[in-house]
């Protein structure tokens, strides 16, 4: 008779229990320099389950109206992923309040944020604090991620130069 190993949770809780309840999203730098920092709640949260459910109907309804049904998404993930729109500024230089209004309005304006905001929002790794020898080939990709980052925001600066 084979013997049966027990599952050991605790491990999974260190691999998969999420850490933080909102990850970064860097999206460039604002007209006074500042970073813009977009907070996104991890999918599957409460509030994303709960608006999932509450726009299944729609969802259903819409399946052959695209742009309807993108509308749908949006308010969505507005709601329950998009939290916060960090150091967004408008035309006279005025920080871009957080409400829902705004934060859909970005999402419509801006499919590709849309998207990031679903790529952050679904990836584990962004909500947990993995210690450095955890990290693919043993390199510290906060570092990299660092590097990456420093070039984005230089490249943004030299753009708001033009």
């Amino acid at each position: 008779m084979e013997k049966e190993n027990k599952l050991n949770l605790s491990d999974l809780d260190k691999l998969y229990k999420a850490d933080k309840e909102l990850a970064d999203l860097y999206i460039g730098v604002n007209s006074k320099g500042e970073d813009i920092i977009f907070k996104v709640a991890q999918a599957g949260n409460p509030l994303h389950e709960k608006m999932q459910r509450k726009k299944a109907k729609e969802i259903e309804k819409y399946r052959r109206f695209p742009e309807r049904l993108k509308s749908v998404y949006q308010e969505i993930v507005g709601t329950s992923l998009l939290k916060d729109l960090g150091n967004l500024r408008d035309d006279e230089g005025e920080i871009v309040p957080s409400t829902l209004k705004n934060r859909i309005k970005v999402l419509h304006e801006y499919p590709s944020i849309m998207t990031s905001v679903i790529d952050i929002a679904t990836d584990i790794n962004n909500y947990l604090d993995l210690p450095e020898e955890e990290t693919a080939g043993g390199e510290d990709l906060d570092d990299s991620m660092e590097d990456i980052i420093e070039a984005g925001k230089e490249d943004t600066r030299k753009n708001l130069k033009k």
